[in-house]
């Protein structure tokens, strides 16, 4: 096997991945380790192949490191309860205005009066003033909380990324929940940490101005939050996000700065190695070992060693060693996206780049090895960054091609100024100008490519059946998989089977008039996508209230461009409270919308007197206006009237009501109408209606026994909060709709309410659902699989049978 860790890394990562989605029990892991296990010597004994069981055995391996880690922690354990912590300041995340955020190695555990050891890390989040510092030991009493998950598709998953630091608690406390500081007992390694972040920041703070010293701050130590989220951007727009992660380009620009001068003093090869790799190791513990560094330093390592050696270095099995080392000391580093980014970025390098250099071989030179090994990194990441990013600069090749060689420069004077500081401080003024002219000249480039027209195309997050199906592409086009080696039958059976298959689907499409709505989980708040054929509608734009969360920033924009929606025929604003419009603006700003669509002017509200001066038209709906959202759609205005308006109701009860008919479908959106509107809406429905958007959050003064009665709703889903202030959903409301056999969903407690309708059907999904088992999805999907599996089948014989008839025609003809 030329690669070995290349065949058993990635059958680990898939384990690990299946792990985390899928609930397995440890009896069965178990029994299966040992089944593989047996096998394999079974194997052995008969002289028979175990690749199959190889892999197999990895896969298992993955599944069992996964579920330890996802089960090993005590703290979660103590979840909700009241308990006394003891550990040490790991790292500090944030400080400012009165408030911090830490990550603390728990050491210790009190628990109605039991003391017990535990080694495992928390987030705290500690809100008023307290002077907390690197390797402080404290103490300190509150409760534990897991962190959440995305509670929409494709958005930010907190416990994820969490998890892939191996933390599975966070806690906030008052400041006066502390019980002590320790700052005198601190350990050599936690000493050092401090004071070279500390002389990091006197250095550049001293000698460069706010803004690049923030920059060199983010490059040397490895983190986003010493700078501002609008640079941040930035960055990341323009593809240069990787300059301010510590990665292979950080390792390799200070390994061979290292190397080449402590050449030029004399210093022999063996002892010249050992003195870098020690520098480079050394710097990673400074900075917390993120996954990117781990991952160069290893394969710098390792590339050193066979250099010493006279042994030949395979930098493909490198990467692959590495990725296996990382994911058995963390198996959740698989999810996180510095690890992605790393691994996907260095493979790139080291294979798309020589092949992309032999079609450019006769102008082969520094320029092209360099625009070379861009393009197969841009290769190599197009889906990975489509699908966090929602980005793709066209200008991220000649932008890394420009800033990225700029930047390489300063870090170099970086390093010459921390040293100098030890040595001859005297100079560190002087390199400061020079760093601090070429840092301006790089960021006025930055901000001249950033505003560069239609250099920015905004894209949708591919699925992982679209990421798989492009990197295969890839690996055809680029001859890993060797389609030249497929005979012609093969071939012509493969165009035959695909143009089936797109035809197929294209009569799916077309046939296809089935409409999708779903009640974005936007917190204590509405904001409703509906998607017809013709276009897609929101209803709501949610926004906070309160809370300092930026509703339409972290989730309603982020959401509709994951959908890979960039345009709205129309927003329908049920009325001017903050958590129904908020966001309204920053939808605006982004995203292209053809309509807003009111049913009352409210020249009180800031929104409505932002809105009316834009250039987008704005209609008032009035009561029983119709509008067609596509073919088979329509909606019919139910409130508010005139007359509502001229008796001075103001708010909830002017909320824009009216119903959805797909078909035979009735679906009712209420905004937050309140009882005085529900009583006058009564006489208007004729029959019982499918789904309710429960009225004003599950409010007690809103869904009458009355309309209740009259609609007698077979579904009803409430857009409400998490430990909301006001307590909604009440009790007594739930109750109401559960003696009328109402089902009801809640986007406090399910994440976003997907619901499909068809001619036929009506279903409805909830994006938080219990741990999925295996077997019972197994149990829940056979008649699927069984169709899969019968089509596949069939597929099979097919095009055996065509090969075979085939052949038996050209002998036929030959004879």
């Amino acid at each position: 096997m030329d690669r070995p860790f290349v065949f058993i890394t990635i059958p680990l990562a898939i384990g690990i991945i299946l792990s985390y989605y899928f609930s397995f029990n440890i009896f069965i892991i178990f029994m299966l380790i040992i089944l593989g296990v047996g096998t394999y010597l079974l194997n052995l004994i008969r002289n028979s192949s175990n690749a199959i069981i190889l892999f197999f055995i990895m896969v298992v391996l993955g599944v069992s490191l996964g579920t330890y880690n996802l089960n090993s922690s005590i703290l979660a354990s103590r979840v909700d309860a009241n308990i006394i912590l003891s550990g040490t300041v790991d790292d500090i995340l944030w400080k400012e205005d009165g408030q911090g955020k830490y990550i603390i190695h728990i050491n210790g555990i009190e628990d109605k009066l039991i003391h017990s050891k535990v080694d495992e890390k928390i987030v705290l989040k500690i809100i008023g003033e307290k002077n907390i510092e690197l390797g402080d030991e404290i103490s300190f009493t509150g409760k534990l909380k897991k962190p959440l998950e995305n509670t929409n598709p494709m958005l930010f998953n907190y416990r994820l990324n969490l998890l892939s630091n191996k933390i599975h608690t966070t806690m906030t406390i008052k400041d006066y929940s502390i019980i002590e500081i320790n700052n005198m007992n601190k350990s050599f390694m936690y000493r050092a940490k401090a004071n070279f972040r500390k002389t990091i920041g006197t250095i550049f703070d001293n000698n460069l101005n706010t803004e690049n010293s923030s920059l060199m701050k983010s490059i040397v130590l490895g983190e986003y939050s010493y700078l501002e989220e609008e640079n941040i951007e930035k960055y990341r727009n323009l593809g240069l996000a990787h300059i301010l992660a510590v990665s292979g380009l950080h390792i390799g620009i200070i390994a061979g700065a290292l190397i080449y001068v402590l050449s030029y003093l004399g210093v022999n090869r063996k002892l010249n190695i050992i003195v870098t790799l020690s520098i480079i190791w050394f710097y990673g513990y400074l900075i917390g070992f993120p996954p990117s560094l781990l991952r160069a330093n290893i394969m710098f390592s390792i590339f050193f060693y066979a250099q010493t050696l006279a042994e030949p270095y395979d930098s493909i099995n490198a990467l692959f060693f590495a990725m296996f080392i990382l994911l058995i000391i963390n198996p959740m580093w698989i999810f996180n996206l510095g690890f992605q980014l790393s691994f996907i970025a260095t493979f790139s390098i080291i294979y798309f780049t020589p092949k992309i250099q032999k079609i450019f071989y006769p102008y082969n030179n520094k320029i092209t090895y360099t625009l070379c090994g861009l393009l197969g990194v841009q290769i190599g990441l197009l889906p990975i960054q489509a699908y966090y990013f929602n980005r793709l600069s066209i200008l991220s090749i000649f932008s890394n091609l420009v800033i990225a060689p700029i930047l390489s420069l300063p870090l170099i004077i970086g390093a010459i100024m921390i040293g100098f500081y030890y040595s001859v401080p005297i100079l560190i003024p002087l390199i400061g100008n020079l760093l601090n002219l070429i840092l301006s000249i790089q960021f006025k480039l930055v901000n001249i490519l950033y505003k560069f027209p239609f250099g920015i195309i905004k894209f949708y997050s591919p699925r992982i059946a679209d990421i798989i199906l492009y990197y295969i592409l890839m690996l055809a086009i680029f001859g890993v998989i060797k389609i030249d080696k497929v005979g012609l039958s093969i071939k012509k059976v493969i165009i035959y089977y695909l143009s089936i298959l797109l035809l197929f689907n294209s009569i799916m499409l077309l046939i296809d008039k089935s409409i999708e709505i779903q009640f974005i989980d936007v917190g204590q708040g509405d904001s409703i996508l509906i998607s017809t054929k013709n276009g897609s509608y929101l209803i709501d734009t949610g926004g906070n209230i309160m809370d300092s969360f930026d509703v339409g920033k972290n989730i309603t924009l982020p959401y509709l461009e994951k959908m890979g929606i960039n345009k709205l025929k129309g927003v329908f604003i049920t009325h001017f409270d903050d958590d129904h419009c908020k966001s309204l603006p920053l939808l605006i700003e982004n995203i292209k919308i053809n309509n807003i669509l009111i049913s009352y002017e409210d020249n009180t509200s800031k929104i409505y007197n932002e809105i009316k001066n834009k250039t987008i038209p704005l209609t008032i709906l009035k009561e029983n206006d119709l509008m067609w959202l596509d073919n088979d759609t329509s909606i019919k205005v139910l409130s508010p009237n005139e007359e509502l308006i001229k008796r001075g109701f103001e708010g909830n009860n002017l909320s824009l009501v009216f119903l959805l008919s797909y078909y035979d479908k009735k679906i009712l959106f209420t905004g937050d109408m309140e009882k005085e509107v529900e009583w006058r809406l009564i006489d208007k429905f004729e029959r019982p209606i499918d789904i309710i958007k429960v009225p004003h959050h599950g409010s007690n003064t809103s869904s009458t026994e009355e309309l209740l009665s009259k609609i007698k709703p077979a579904t009803g889903i409430i857009s409400v909060g998490r430990n909301n202030f006001y307590g909604h959903p009440r009790k007594e409301i739930i109750d109401r709709y559960e003696e009328l056999g109402t089902k009801l969903y809640r986007t406090d407690t399910m994440g976003m309410i997907k619901v499909k309708l068809d001619k036929e059907d009506i279903d409805i999904i909830p994006f938080i659902q219990d741990d999925l088992n295996v077997i019972d999805i197994l149990n829940e999907n056979l008649l699927i699989l069984s169709f899969y599996a019968i089509y596949y089948l069939l597929s099979y014989i097919l095009i055996k049978n065509y090969l075979y008839f085939e052949t038996e025609l050209t002998i036929n003809e030959l004879q």
